[in-house]
């Protein structure tokens, strides 16, 4: 699979995990993270023992990282987010798209997630 934040011409390995959010028992929110399995290689070890994609990174030598982009725009629900979220296809949503770089600026995660739009508010400020 290839990933816009790693180049679209090589297709790399990657480790994907899908999560999703339950308020109540309820879904409100899923993603997909995907990560450069070359850069990660106990991405899954790891995740299985800390539950904390940051952990993951520090376990690997990454200490330091930073939100490169986080793209936001509404959309209806797919047939795939519909069932996972317990909505009807079509029903209006929220989707991110986001890019976390190591130190060096090297990509290191990108994220798609996806909300029902009655189930979040951003808020966005000064501190970004």
């Amino acid at each position: 699979m290839s990933l816009p934040c790693w180049g679209s011409n090589r297709a790399r390995e990657i480790v994907h995990l899908r999560r999703v959010r339950l308020v109540n028992d309820q879904p409100i929110y899923v993603n997909d993270k995907y990560f450069p399995a070359a850069r990660l290689p106990e991405f899954e070890a790891a995740y299985r023992e800390k539950q904390s994609v940051t952990q993951v990174f520090r376990s690997h030598g990454i200490d330091r990282f930073r939100r490169l982009e986080t793209r936001v725009s509404g959309g209806f629900a797919s047939a795939e987010e519909a069932e996972i979220l317990q909505l009807t296809p079509g029903t209006p949503v929220f989707r991110i798209n986001a890019r976390n770089v190591d130190g060096s600026g090297n990509a290191i995660e990108w994220t798609r997630g996806c909300w029902p739009l009655t189930s979040v508010e951003f808020v966005f400020g000064p501190e970004g």
